[in-house]
């Protein structure tokens, strides 16, 4: 915020008002200070940027929550943490999605930038929280019922297990990718949170490491689940079928991203699903145009 006259006129504005001349902010990062208080591990000294950029792009204002995070980025100078949750919308970031280092649940703003404009892992870290520290009390039991709640919640660890077995494939770590999975598959059982998309992730990590039995039941736990679901939808009538939707959309997506696995790494099961896979592709199309023939006529 400035008293500068030239920042508190708008044309088409009679009245004073605040703006931000730039689509971007720079805010001035001191490497060595930001190494000597541990900010960001020596390791990765090499990713820090001399500025980071806040990108304001396609904002015509800006919240008081979103100036208060400018404001303590400007004013933090890496001395304390900024974290944002995982659950956290997207277009709450400030265009700061690749400076994030990812910490576990959290994402934490960091001065860094990563060539894919995705959070960075910090594999270290997460992994030790992920297999030593959290605590994962009684989800396995399947006599417990979990809500749509703690079932959104459940799903979202198993999201960033995969996420972090893939890092650690990609890092050259085998041992402690399989290791994840075998936690994430023994905390989280398909027996109690239903398999779903990111049991495919971890399963192509498996496939990659030539683990190809473990995969081969794991992807299959998906796959079949998916057309459960897919046979039971089909059956709803035009009305049941629009209000049902967005879960269609996201089994027959699953399964078109199961074939694609399948194609790349087991030619055999890829054939065995694919009648099943052109059968829902084609009952899909046809129950969308009932249930759109079924709203015009309301």
């Amino acid at each position: 915020k400035t008293d500068d006259p030239r920042y508190k006129r708008i044309p088409g504005y009679d009245q004073e008002l605040d703006f931000v001349p730039s689509e971007k902010v720079f805010i001035p990062v001191d490497k060595d200070k930001v190494l000597a208080t541990g900010y960001v591990d020596s390791t990765m000294a090499q990713k820090i940027v001399p500025q980071l950029s806040v990108n304001l792009a396609g904002k015509s204002y800006l919240g008081k929550h979103e100036l208060m995070i400018l404001e303590m980025l400007h004013t933090n100078n890496w001395e304390r943490p900024i974290y944002y949750a995982v659950t956290v919308e997207g277009s709450q970031f400030l265009g700061l999605k690749g400076s994030f280092l990812q910490e576990g649940l959290a994402y934490k703003v960091s001065p860094i930038k990563s060539a894919s404009g995705e959070p960075t892992i910090n594999t270290k870290k997460m992994y030790d929280l992920m297999m030593n520290t959290f605590r994962w009390a009684n989800v396995k039991d399947s006599s417990l019922y979990l809500d749509e709640n703690n079932l959104r919640m459940c799903n979202t660890h198993r999201h960033m297990m995969a996420g972090l077995a893939m890092a650690l494939f990609n890092e050259g770590q085998l041992e402690k990718a399989e290791a994840v999975i075998d936690k994430a598959m023994e905390e989280l059982p398909t027996r109690t949170v239903p398999a779903n998309y990111s049991v495919v992730d971890m399963a192509k990590v498996l496939y990659a490491m030539g683990k190809t039995q473990k995969a081969h039941e794991m992807i299959m736990q998906v796959a079949n689940n998916s057309l459960q679901y897919l046979e039971w939808a089909y059956g709803f009538s035009p009305k049941q079928y629009r209000a049902a939707n967005v879960m269609v959309n996201t089994h027959l997506f699953t399964l078109q991203e199961i074939m694609g696995v399948l194609n790349q790494y087991d030619k055999d099961l890829f054939e065995s699903y694919m009648p099943d896979f052109q059968k829902h592709g084609q009952l899909f199309q046809q129950n969308m145009s009932m249930a759109a023939r079924a709203g015009r006529n309301r």
